[in-house]
């Protein structure tokens, strides 16, 4: 069973748990439990959720029409499905990250480079050579704010993703195609694709006692076998929390019990699928290895897949267990066959149904930017990604909502079909807890781009109070300046 990272955490207060034998489970933010602020803070948490898709966007469909705020821009075509939610979104065009691997926009292998590069902003190549280290890149900007800010939950982060049964790793080591999160230059975080393993992991015994990965597994497989819940385990715990609780809380502990439940039946079914796959996404894979499931191999189904890793992300930063996910929706060079989805018909102004089945996601790339079958991908990951945000919007968190307290970075290593780090497909959904001006879309010059490292450092200082002094690597001189315009 695959131990997942940040295991072993602090002392942590126990009235922030619901106990039982083998379950630890945290709990919600309730009012009862929090801190009065001080003037400028929050009383919930602030959370950070990089979500990365593969093989850039069909870019003749990605771009919003207009610039500035409020009625001033409108969604893309690709980004349609975020509509409920723009006024708390966005758009950053012209983002640029080739200055971080060389001076021209041509970086190959691109696929392997772009995405190792996509949230460490550095040349994986010239780390590889200078560390004569087959995996090697920088320190990615989810784990360089795991390390400088204060560790209060029982995961120091945790890295999460949908397994691919074909994915090329493009002449580099397979950790920077089947990772984005790097701990150190030589450490990559590889994905858990199980939902079982993560569900285990979220409501196991991560607080006293042993941390052993294998512990928690051998405790929920005996749940299993006697057809218990985990909600069993902490009944009377609950039962007695609940008493001491206003009425909001009330709500808010009987909805997040709800909602566990519900998330424990759905798990497991797919984490049996991909268990019989004997899929070990923790593991070093090989060169020429893959790992996953095609749809409807061996009753895989990627839509379902999507759906519980979503409601997983939403348990995992809902009961606190960990403020920073990373989230790969597919590997870097995926030709996974969508044929679960049917085309959709794209033009400037939209799109509607079309007809016929979805193919392989890299070939569709190199279809080109005006490709329905490639768009139609990119429209599909926006509307999961915009259930994840839903879902996140709909938790109250006294006044605000988790989404509210939470930044989603939405985007992609590479442009389009033209495979270049440049006009970067990227998008800020959540307020930063009010430290974010979202409803907008800025434009930045289109020569050269601004650097991505830029909005990373912004993030990292401005909004998370990180206090780094730089980020990210430049073979240009430039400085690692402050983006003004995407704060509050």
């Amino acid at each position: 069973m695959l131990k997942l990272r940040g295991m072993r955490g602090p002392a942590i207060g126990r009235r922030r748990f619901l106990r039982g034998a083998g379950v630890c489970l945290a709990l919600p933010w309730l009012e009862a439990l929090s801190v009065r602020p001080v003037r400028g803070q929050t009383t919930s948490p602030l959370r950070f959720l990089p979500i990365y898709f593969p093989n850039g966007a069909a870019a003749d469909f990605w771009s919003p029409s207009g610039t500035g705020s409020g009625d001033g821009w409108k969604l893309s075509p690709i980004l349609q499905p975020f509509a409920p939610l723009k006024e708390k979104m966005i758009v950053l065009s012209n983002l640029e990250n080739y200055s971080s691997m060389q001076e021209d926009e041509g970086v190959e292998p691109s696929h392997a480079r772009c995405s190792g590069a996509f949230l460490t902003c550095a040349d994986s190549d010239t780390i590889r050579r200078e560390l004569d280290a087959d995996a090697a890149n920088g320190v990615s900007i989810d784990q360089a704010l795991a390390q400088a800010l204060p560790r209060e939950t029982a995961f120091e982060s945790l890295q999460l993703g949908l397994s691919t049964v074909e994915s090329f790793c493009d002449g580099r080591h397979c950790s920077l195609s089947q990772s984005v999160s790097w701990k150190s230059p030589t450490e990559p975080l590889y994905k858990e694709v199980n939902p079982q393993a993560v569900f285990d992991a979220l409501v196991g015994n991560l607080s006293g006692g042993s941390s052993s990965g294998d512990s928690v597994s051998d405790e929920a497989e005996r749940r299993r076998a006697l057809d218990q819940s985990v909600l069993d385990a902490v009944l009377d715990n609950a039962t007695r929390t609940r008493a001491r609780l206003g009425a909001d809380d009330r709500q808010r502990l009987d909805q997040f019990l709800g909602s566990v439940r519900e998330v424990e039946k759905q798990v497991a079914p797919m984490g049996q699928v991909l268990s019989n796959a004997a899929c070990d996404p923790g593991s070093r894979p090989s060169m020429s290895a893959s790992y996953g499931l095609a749809n409807n191999q061996d009753g895989y189904d990627r839509a379902e897949h999507a759906r519980l890793m979503n409601r997983l992300v939403v348990l995992a930063l809902q009961c606190d267990a960990t403020r920073i996910v990373s989230y790969m929706l597919d590997d870097a060079r995926s030709d996974f066959v969508y044929d679960h989805l049917e085309n959709r018909k794209f033009s400037a102004d939209g799109s509607e149904p079309g007809n016929g089945q979805v193919g392989g996601y890299h070939g569709l790339q190199h279809a080109g930017d005006s490709n329905n079958g490639y768009a139609t991908i990119n429209w599909w990951l926006s509307q999961q990604t915009t259930e994840l945000c839903q879902m996140l919007d709909a938790i109250d968190e006294g006044g605000n909502s988790l989404l509210d307290n939470s930044v989603v970075l939405y985007g992609s290593g590479m442009h389009g079909s033209n495979h270049r780090p440049t006009a970067l497909p990227i998008a800020l959904i959540g307020g930063g807890a009010g430290r974010l001006r979202t409803d907008q879309h800025i434009e930045f010059d289109a020569a050269p781009g601004r650097p991505l490292r830029d909005l990373y450092l912004t993030l990292a200082n401005e909004v998370f109070g990180a206090e780094l002094d730089s980020f990210g690597q430049s073979v240009t001189g430039a400085n690692h300046s402050l983006m003004t315009e995407i704060l509050g």
